[in-house]
Parts: C-alpha cells; sequence; structure tokens
C-alpha cells in the first residue's frame, strides 16, 4: 500500500464536509483504498484573495456565494501501488452533491491538512 492525498477546493456548506466524509470514505473503501484521515478547513480570503472556483461561480451564478464558503479538503489515504490518482479524485468528486463547484487532484504521498498553506508561503 502507498501513501496517496487528496486535495481539493470545493464550495460547500460550513459543517457539510462532517455529513460528506463518510460518505466519501466509504466510496473510497469500495474502491479498495483506505481513509487513514479527512479535514476541510474554510479558506481565508486574506490569504487567497483571488480564487478561480469562486470566479466561476460568480460567472455561471450571477453573484458570489451566500451559504456556500469556499473550502481546502484533504484526504489523505492508503491505496494499491497500481491505483489511478484520476480514478481516486473522480470517485471522491462522485460522492459530492451534484453540481458542487471544486477543482483539485489527487497526488502520490502524506499532505499536511490546513487552508492557510497560502499564507505561509513568503517571498
Amino acid at each position: 500500500m502507498e501513501k496517496i492525498s487528496v486535495d481539493l477546493n470545493v464550495l460547500l456548506a460550513d459543517k457539510a464536509w462532517d455529513t460528506l466524509a463518510p460518505t466519501v470514505a466509504d466510496a473510497l473503501t469500495a474502491s479498495g483504498i483506505k481513509v487513514t484521515e479527512s479535514s476541510a478547513e474554510i479558506i481565508e480570503f486574506s490569504c487567497q484573495p483571488d480564487n478561480m472556483l469562486l470566479a466561476e461561480y460568480q460567472q455561471k451564478e450571477g453573484h458570489l456565494p451566500i451559504e456556500e464558503s469556499l473550502q481546502r479538503v484533504v484526504i489523505n489515504c492508503e491505496a494499491p501501488a497500481d491505483t489511478d490518482l484520476r480514478a481516486v479524485t473522480k470517485t471522491v468528486v462522485s460522492a459530492l452533491p451534484e453540481g458542487v463547484y471544486w477543482y483539485g487532484s489527487t497526488n502520490e504521498g502524506h499532505l499536511e491538512p490546513g487552508a492557510d498553506a497560502a499564507c505561509q508561503w513568503r517571498p
């Protein structure tokens, strides 16, 4: 088994991940992937004022999100060595509510959760 991590930005209601996490974990387990940790944290706009997901939402919906907040979802997993990382991302996204705005990917290795990653970088 190898360590992999799913890293997504998602527009969700503030506490939505608490109810979505078990559904996502079940979908991954059904694909032979073991979730070892998952988290969702709200992204502060002082750290990332321009975000393509918010821009897409505003362009399509005609306004900024009202009930949803931009969240960074990190899911650390253990998966077989031959796992297709794109398929893992697809599995996670298919477990989210239909029409949810998201972007992200799955990569090899463990990823530290935390929405303030953009604030940590200093030129």
